[in-house]
């Protein structure tokens, strides 16, 4: 569940119906929200969400992913983002499937709170 004083998860507050990959269009795309295909290679890094403001957890993602999805004219595209990108797409399309960063950490990972987090300010950096 998101946090109590969090905003609405990511559908809702777009205006799209919970598991939905395309708004005001004439449906979803046949397999789910924001169709995806992820490529080898993952990182783990620390994430934040307002659905946990005060918290920051460390989540692996894949460093690339293609999203399908629909522009205005109900054509469909096919979108690839890298890197630190990647990351963030990747954690926009879980909101629309109704997940949270929390459920993506790994066993036994603990989120660290805002107040002792130390990766404010540093840029990411890929090989």
């Amino acid at each position: 569940m998101p946090h109590p004083r969090s905003p609405a998860r990511t559908g809702a507050v777009i205006g799209c119906p919970r598991g939905s990959s395309r708004c005001g269009g004439p449906g979803p795309l046949p397999s789910g929200p924001g169709r995806r295909v992820a490529a080898r290679g993952s990182e783990r890094r620390d994430e934040g969400c307002l659905s946990f403001f005060d918290v920051r957890g460390l989540v692996p993602r894949p460093l690339s992913i293609v999203v399908a999805h629909s522009s205005l004219d109900g054509s469909t595209h096919l979108s690839r983002f890298t890197h630190g990108l990647s990351r963030l797409v990747h954690h926009e399309v879980d909101h629309l499937g109704g997940a949270l960063y929390r459920e993506r950490m790994r066993p036994g990972v603990q989120p660290v709170p805002v107040e002792e987090y130390r990766g404010t300010g540093q840029n990411w950096t890929y090989q």
